[in-house]
């Protein structure tokens, strides 16, 4: 006959501590190490998310997805560009200031 030991729920919270606090330590070590992989991915995410709301916007309003995307697509690259020419002449100019 086998006996069942029971071992009191302070002793095995006290030992169960340490190594919750050390996988802890451990899994915001490897987060670190992995952190511009995880951010490039978590942007990316994000990203596909917003994009998809008007490309289905649009398919509902009866245009094909392929011509959706192409024109969610132009429309974000033009944003960018206006953003560009509008912002990189004053960065120039703060950065020949702090020159």
């Amino acid at each position: 006959m086998q006996l069942k030991r029971i071992t009191p729920k302070w002793l095995r919270n006290s030992l169960l501590f340490p190594l919750w606090f050390l996988n802890g330590w451990l899994l915001v070590r490897f987060l670190n190490y992995l952190q511009p992989m995880f951010s490039i991915f978590v942007v990316s995410i994000i990203l596909a998310l917003m994009l998809d709301f008007p490309v289905r916007f649009l398919q509902r309003r009866g245009l094909a997805r392929n011509w959706s995307l192409a024109l969610v697509l132009l429309v974000g690259l033009i944003v960018i560009i206006i953003l560009a020419v509008l912002l990189v002449p004053a960065l120039l100019g703060q950065l020949q200031q702090l020159i």
